[in-house]
């Protein structure tokens, strides 16, 4: 049995929809003590798994290698060309948000990621 009562299977996944796998993935790994044929909680366990790798990975990376895939991104979503020499044509990565209250969601997403790249391309443009 888990000792904590609160700590419920229905806890572990909101912990886990809500961006707290490692908190969930405590959870479920009580639960499973507790029960280990749990099929919910394996699966639960495995999604929190995955969900930490990927900022693992995500972490591990360095910031001149998290700049070029936002690049990428970026150049997808504007439709312009990106040049794998990391050279970016055609687009500032300042944006000012003065109409930011009539923003499509493409447009705050577009938005918010040329911040990102302005940030991690240390405030200048990205060319």
């Amino acid at each position: 049995m888990v000792d904590d009562v609160l700590e419920t299977e229905t806890l572990a996944w909101v912990y886990l929809k809500q961006g707290h796998p490692k908190r969930a993935a405590e959870i479920f790994e009580r639960l499973l003590k507790a029960d280990r044929d749990n099929q919910s909680a394996i699966r639960g366990l495995s999604s929190c798994r995955e969900l930490l790798d990927d900022r693992g990975r995500e972490a591990g990376m360095l910031n001149q290698e998290k700049l070029l895939v936002l690049q990428r991104m970026l150049s997808r979503l504007t439709g312009t060309q990106f040049a794998e020499d990391g050279v970016k044509t055609g687009v500032r990565t300042t944006v000012k948000a003065d109409n930011a209250e009539h923003e499509t969601p493409h447009q705050k997403k577009l938005r918010l990621l040329k911040s990102m790249l302005d940030r991690l391309s240390g405030g200048g443009e990205v060319r």
